[in-house]
């Protein structure tokens, strides 16, 4: 099982896991193997290349996340908390792509950034978030509505119905048999809606909460009443959300 190794980050030295790998890889014809997933617990991405999918043809294509399930340190497991973002972002601009040719190759990384700096694209709210819940004793998996990214987001192949890529890898996961979610942080107004119709999930418990990232401030100002729109204040919030139903966080 890889590991974080990212000595900057909080959530270096936890352990990784991609149960959900082959969905990923059939739903978009990737072709991630094992020694790949070795690489992903490492502070940097993956290069792979595209294989003739319907996504070869967009050249805007940047890269895709994979989902990913960290691991508690606790020996007792209390539970898997799914949280469930939106995309895939990705930064044309940053250095960390560059020599990347988006017409060949695509970059794979994992969501949140988990393997970065937490001063890396103000990441540090969801890394501290994520590690709290680790600390309470829960496993947490990541993963998002759409799993690849482009400026155009042509990659979303059209509307959300069952024949759209993204939903069928959505309803995949949350259906397998691979890992057994009892909660779901159901982050921002599309990942709450497009959750909504993903069948056979009775068994799971949703949250929802605003979504962190700083453009839904104005949201957050009325959910906070009054309290500094602030990471400290935005985390103490969906961890009371999170107690309500049921997660000892």
């Amino acid at each position: 099982m890889p590991q974080i190794v990212n000595h900057h980050t909080i959530l270096d030295g936890y352990f990784i896991d991609f149960p959900t790998i082959s969905i990923v890889n059939s739903t978009f014809g990737l072709g991630i193997t094992l020694q790949d997933q070795n690489l992903l617990g490492f502070p940097k991405f993956l290069y792979k290349p595209k294989l003739g999918t319907s996504f070869s043809n967009n050249k805007d294509l940047i890269g895709y996340d994979v989902p990913v399930l960290i691991h508690t340190k606790y020996d007792i497991c209390k539970g898997i908390v799914a949280i469930l973002g939106q995309d895939a972002l990705r930064d044309p601009k940053d250095p960390l792509l560059n020599g990347i040719n988006t017409t060949n190759d695509i970059v794979v990384g994992l969501p949140y950034a988990i393997a970065f700096d937490r001063n890396y694209k103000q990441v540090a709210i969801y890394h501290n978030l994520i590690k709290d819940i680790l600390d309470a004793g829960y496993d947490v998996y990541l993963t998002d509505i759409w799993k690849s990214w482009d400026a155009y987001h042509n990659s979303r192949l059209g509307r959300w119905t069952n024949g759209n890529s993204h939903k069928q890898c959505l309803d995949a996961e949350f259906n397998g048999t691979c890992i057994n979610i009892s909660y779901i942080v159901l982050m921002g107004v599309i990942a709450q809606n497009k959750f909504k119709t993903i069948l056979n999930t009775t068994n799971i418990i949703d949250i929802r909460v605003p979504h962190l990232s700083p453009s839904a401030n104005g949201i957050w100002k009325n959910k906070l009443g009054g309290k500094p729109i602030n990471e400290p204040n935005k985390i103490d919030y969906v961890k009371n959300e999170m107690r309500k139903n049921g997660i000892q966080v």
